[in-house]
């Protein structure tokens, strides 16, 4: 049995955060990225949803890097991979 398919309530808060995230990733705004990053994990984490969730990280990971934060960048890409 795989992850299970998201529920009407993860899909309509996942159609706010998501766009939220891209706009904040455009404005390289990492503090945005991160509290956004964080509200979208409490969204998929409970059902199983990682694969999701490290897309969203990635993303997060990117705007880090953008931003000159390349630590983050560096520890959180190596985080995902793990």
């Amino acid at each position: 049995m795989g992850t299970p398919k998201l529920t009407d309530d993860q899909k309509k808060k996942l159609a706010i955060l998501e766009p939220m995230l891209r706009e904040a990733a455009d404005s390289h705004d990492l503090e945005k990225a991160k509290e956004i990053t964080a509200r979208i994990q409490s969204v998929l984490r409970p059902t199983g949803h990682e694969t999701r969730l490290m897309q969203t990280k990635n993303r997060l990971f990117e705007v880090a890097m953008e931003s000159g934060n390349l630590g983050m960048a560096i520890s959180g890409f190596l985080g995902v991979r793990q």
